[in-house]
């Protein structure tokens, strides 16, 4: 029986839970757990996120009923050749080096991260800490450019959302 190894790199992302009122930790879910379970359902309904791998709590006892959470860590399968559409936007169209693209380009590049957004929203899913580099753009040559939503521990799927926020 012939055995294959397979790898795939992976993203690390720890969270530091200190500080805070100690009674939200009874209410509110660790952020790494929150963004694997949102990365998970954003995959179901078909949204370009990272794969979410793992997760893991950390905890300290400091005497209470309830453990002391100190850090959280999630596991996230490593997109090759994506940037974050900060540094990607300011690479392609503000470097001295970049071949000056015209006008057209940049308003198609807005346009693709509106139409994430609001397909993030009519998915039914609220992003508490929407920016630039919270996108991922994967741009390999000859391969048509992705948008992807990373950094989803402040997101929040409420079903529908309210005509606010589409």
């Amino acid at each position: 029986e012939k055995q294959t190894e397979t790898s795939i790199d992976i993203m690390v992302k720890a969270y530091a839970n200190g500080g805070g009122w100690p009674l939200l930790w009874w209410v509110r879910a660790f952020r790494a757990r929150n963004s694997f379970k949102q990365a998970r359902r954003m995959l179901e309904k078909g949204l370009p996120t990272p794969r979410p791998l793992a997760y893991t709590e950390e905890f300290a006892w400091p005497g209470y009923l309830r453990p002391f959470p100190r850090r959280s860590i999630v596991l996230t399968e490593c997109l090759p050749c994506t940037d974050p559409a900060g540094r990607w936007f300011w690479r392609k169209y503000y470097d001295r080096n970049a071949c000056g693209e015209k006008w057209k380009s940049k308003r198609r590049f807005l346009a693709e991260h509106a139409k994430l957004v609001q397909k993030i929203h009519k998915a039914g899913f609220f992003h508490a800490d929407l920016k630039q580099n919270n996108f991922l753009m994967y741009d390999a040559p000859n391969e048509p450019r992705t948008m992807y939503i990373a950094d989803l521990d402040r997101t929040a799927y409420l079903g529908i959302l309210p005509v606010i926020f589409r």
